[in-house]
C-alpha cells in the first residue's frame, strides 16, 4: 500500500481505496508512506485496526500516535455532562486513533460517555493508575489530554502531553507538565484534527 493525499500527483487506479481524504494504494502487498506528499498524514492500516496520525518534528524525533486518552471530569465534561461540540470532534477523531476515558468518575456518568463514543473506559483512584495505563498501552504511541493535578503523571508519560483549560480550570503543574496547552478541549482535539499546528508549536 502506498498512502498519500490525493493530489493529483498519482493517477486513480481500480486498486485505490479512499480513506477519508486521503488514498491508499495496494501494490505488491507492501505498505509505503510518502511523507513529502503527506502534511502530518495519519496512516491507514488495513485490517479493521485503527489509523494512526504522524506528527513531523522539524529537528525533533517525529510522532506517532496512535492512542488518545482522555481525563473525563473537567476536560471532556463539565459537572459531569458532556461538552457536545467535543464529543462530535471525538466521533471523527475515532477513526484515526483508539480512545481512552480515565475517570474517578466522580458524577457518575463517565462509563456512559465511554460507551457512546466506542472508547475504552477505566475507572481510577490516582494520577499513578492514569500513568500506569498510558505504560501499558506503550507511551510513545499515546498522546494525553487533562486538565487536573492528577493528571500530571499521564501527561509527563505520553509522547504528547496536552494540558486543557476547562470549565474547571487547570492546575498549574498540569500546565507544566504539558508540551501544550489550550484555551479549551475544542482546540486540543481540533489539533489532532489537523496536525500541522501541532508541528509548528513542537518544531525546533
Amino acid at each position: 500500500m502506498r498512502l498519500a493525499p490525493n493530489r493529483g500527483r498519482w493517477p486513480l487506479m481500480a486498486s485505490t481505496t479512499f480513506v477519508n481524504r486521503w488514498f491508499v494504494e495496494v501494490a505488491d502487498g507492501a505498505l509505503w508512506t510518502r511523507p513529502e506528499h503527506c502534511d502530518a498524514a495519519f496512516v491507514a492500516e488495513l485490517g479493521g485496526r485503527a489509523v494512526s496520525i504522524q506528527i513531523p518534528i522539524p529537528g525533533g524525533e517525529d510522532l506517532t500516535l496512535e492512542h488518545l486518552v482522555l481525563d473525563v471530569n473537567g476536560t471532556l465534561t463539565h459537572r459531569g455532562q458532556p461538552i457536545v461540540s467535543a464529543v462530535s470532534t471525538l466521533e471523527e477523531l475515532s477513526g484515526r486513533l483508539t480512545l481512552h476515558l480515565l475517570s474517578a468518575d466522580t458524577f457518575g456518568t463517565a462509563g456512559e460517555l465511554a460507551a457512546s463514543l466506542g472508547a475504552s473506559y477505566r475507572q481510577v483512584a490516582t494520577g499513578e493508575d492514569k500513568r500506569e495505563y498510558v505504560l501499558a498501552l506503550g507511551a510513545s504511541t499515546c498522546v494525553a489530554v487533562g486538565n487536573g493535578r492528577n493528571d500530571v503523571p499521564m501527561l509527563c508519560a505520553a509522547a504528547l502531553g496536552i494540558a486543557v483549560l476547562g470549565p474547571e480550570g487547570l492546575h498549574r503543574a498540569a500546565l507544566n507538565a504539558a508540551e501544550v496547552s489550550t484555551l479549551s478541549i475544542d482546540e486540543a482535539l481540533n489539533l489532532l484534527v489537523e496536525p500541522r499546528g501541532l508541528t509548528a508549536t513542537l518544531r525546533l
